[in-house]
């Protein structure tokens, strides 16, 4: 678009694109009626700058938003340079607009982009730093202990003490690696939600359980409380339901060092506009939270304070994960309320449903306090009698898992890779078959599929340290009857062993249940 103008910056012309653009008659915007295409926040500037090339008598450039005739404001370059008579004298003024529009949003994509990218890049750094120290910590216990346990002169107080300290750091380095693989998940959108019968009472006396051990060696009080009719059966994910639970609760124990936890559950019938939800208020008496930190605390990676962090320890995942778990199953983590010295209160909400037929109760004694009899098994003689293949490529994982079995009763067998695991289970009479995945020359996917193939009945457990749902479930489909993931659970195995061995012995490729698909 083009126009020229007076001395006195009064418009005398204007092209037809102007015309055509802004919508704007030719009489419209003779004289100062122009600024009426001009944005109101970009004017001033405009006319500022005009005014200082006046004064100058130079040429000058700004961008600016013009109006367009359809009333969307689109950013354009403008260059006004100043007419001279044949005696170089200003005579008026002489502009052009280009549509920069398009050009502009690309500029601040760009520059949004940067900094996100740079954002992004600080909190890797401060993620990687934190994952270091987290990560490092128990495996500096579990290296050092483990050298300690070399020395000939340990009593056997000392040794225990370092066994233990050697598997609890295990057991933290674990919950780390899977955090991590959670919420990377979480973050791409690979979570994958199951929605089945869930027994509420078995979950939640499971995990009192847990809880209260730790609670205990804390001196912290742990109580369940129910403050509506609360369903014995919900329809849900059992697994993301206490990876929850254990979270936000953990959390309220870790950050306790006097006082109690109380976790009040509700059921809050379905309306028109909701299905029903399960709810949980997680009352804790410890450290709080100051108010000016609450905005980051359910960033990923993020401490809301650091010399908690060093006190208390922490990834900075936990509740993160927690609120998109919670959100993938159609509810929330709530901070309700904080006071620093007083406590935290933090509300968990899930979108669920319950069986017709399910029994309602509001005494928290009949679901948590009463628990279920199961005389505990002789684990020393748990699997006597029994032969079993397992098939590993690593010498580490042949030993352990053959001294965790030979310490149950059973008799182990034990094949390198895929190859000889087949020969050896076609050739033999065992009564369950271990399979490693990922081994040398023929893999425990192909093993499995070969031994279907040929009509091999026993039950096969896969034993891997591929930890994804996609990684199960390929298990399965190549004819695994059950699946375990490494480290291997000692009590799980015997477990589930003695479930595909006992009575008949002989079981088909079965589907494990929900529970074990962790």
């Amino acid at each position: 678009m083009m126009w020229k103008s007076k001395i006195d910056g009064t418009l005398e012309y204007v092209s037809k694109s102007w015309t055509s653009y802004t919508g704007l008659s030719k009489e419209q915007s003779i004289g100062l009626g122009w600024q009426k295409a001009i944005h109101i926040s970009d004017l001033s500037g405009f006319l500022r700058s005009w005014n200082e090339s006046m004064k100058s008598g130079e040429s000058f450039q700004i961008e600016c938003r013009v109006r367009r005739h359809d009333n969307q404001m689109r950013w354009h370059w403008l260059l006004v340079v100043p007419e001279l008579n044949t005696l170089d004298m200003r005579v008026g003024w002489i502009g052009t607009c280009a549509d920069i529009h398009d050009r502009k949003l690309a500029e601040r994509k760009l520059v949004e982009a940067e900094r996100m990218a740079v954002s992004a890049n600080i909190v890797k750094t401060h993620f990687l730093a934190n994952m270091s120290h987290e990560i490092r910590t128990p495996l500096s216990a579990i290296l050092g202990f483990a050298e300690l346990m070399l020395s000939p002169h340990l009593s056997f107080e000392e040794q225990t003490h370092y066994v233990h300290t050697i598997h609890r750091s295990g057991h933290q380095l674990l919950k780390i690696i899977d955090q991590i693989l959670d919420i990377s998940k979480v973050e791409s959108g690979h979570m994958e939600i199951e929605n089945i019968d869930v027994n509420l009472g078995d979950l939640l006396r499971d995990l009192r359980d847990l809880l209260m051990v730790k609670a205990k060696s804390k001196g912290v009080g742990l109580e369940f409380r129910f403050k509506s009719l609360v369903p014995e059966h919900i329809f849900s994910d059992p697994t993301r339901v206490r990876q929850i639970l254990m979270n936000v609760i953990g959390n309220a124990i870790k950050f306790t060092e006097k006082g109690k936890v109380v976790v009040e559950a509700e059921w809050i019938e379905a309306t028109l506009l909701r299905p029903s939800v399960l709810a949980f208020r997680v009352q804790d008496t410890g450290v709080g939270i100051e108010e000016s930190h609450t905005q980051n605390l359910f960033q990923p990676f993020v401490q809301v304070d650091s010399s908690n962090t060093r006190r208390f320890g922490g990834t900075g995942l936990g509740l993160a994960l927690s609120r998109k778990i919670a959100q993938a199953l159609g509810g929330d983590v709530l901070l309700e309320k904080s006071e620093r010295g007083q406590g935290s209160v933090f509300v968990i909400e899930i979108e669920t449903d319950t069986l017709l037929d399910s029994k309602f109760t509001d005494k928290v004694e009949d679901f948590i306090v009463k628990d279920l009899e199961s005389p505990a098994a002789d684990e020393a003689h748990a699997l006597s009698g029994k032969k079993v293949l397992l098939v590993e490529d690593a010498p580490i994982n042949q030993l352990l898992i053959s001294r965790f079995l030979t310490g149950a009763g059973a008799q182990v067998e034990v094949a390198e890779n895929g190859v000889l695991g087949v020969q050896k289970a076609l050739a033999g009479d065992y009564a369950v078959v271990l399979m490693d995945i990922q081994m040398p020359e023929m893999d425990g996917y192909e093993a499995t599929a070969k031994l279907r193939e040929q009509d091999y009945k026993r039950p096969i457990i896969a034993l891997t340290a591929h930890a994804l749902k996609e990684d199960q479930e390929r298990c399965l489909q190549a004819g695994c009857s059950d699946y375990l993931t490494k480290p291997i659970d000692r009590k799980l195995l015997i477990s589930r062993i003695l479930h595909f061995t006992s009575d008949v012995g002989v079981f088909p490729p079965l589907r494990p249940p929900p529970e074990l698909l962790r």
